[in-house]
């Protein structure tokens, strides 16, 4: 197989990925991009590991289309409808039902508050953990 052109790989790597940083407790940083498993880097300030990162990305990408594989599309870029059909223990099921029939609610606003709680929907912005919006890291800001 021939190597993609370097004109592919940016303009893939141009769409909204999302680019995560984490200061590692030995005073690192560590970066990764969450749609590409295995990309990853690091670095001594937050600008050096999303350098690294951008050059792991870069190669990330090109080996996947050297072997025929797929490029994830950027989380951002997705469409989410809404809905969603997942399978859960009919003894959990059972209990949520039950639940939410005492608190006098459907069983699908049960699973969205506790959903919406798990992910920290109901807390302040500035104590989330992840971004409002995928992609939203930007080196230096």
């Amino acid at each position: 197989m021939t190597l993609p052109s370097e004109a592919t790989v940016r303009a893939i790597l141009a769409r909204p990925y999302s680019r995560i940083l984490v200061p590692d407790p030995e005073g690192t940083f560590s970066a990764r991009i969450l749609e590409f498993d295995g990309a990853f880097s690091g670095g001594r300030t937050p600008e050096e590991a999303a350098a690294n990162l951008e050059e792991a990305a870069y190669l990330w990408v090109e080996a996947e289309l050297e072997r025929g594989g797929d490029v994830p599309e950027p989380v951002a870029e997705r469409d989410y409808s809404g809905r969603l059909n997942f399978r859960m223990p009919p003894t959990l099921h059972e209990r949520a039902a039950l639940r939410a029939e005492i608190e006098g609610v459907s069983l699908n606003q049960l699973l969205v508050t506790a959903v919406a709680g798990y992910l920290g929907a109901d807390r302040p912005a500035a104590r989330r953990r992840v971004a409002d919006e995928p992609g939203d890291y930007r080196p230096g800001t």
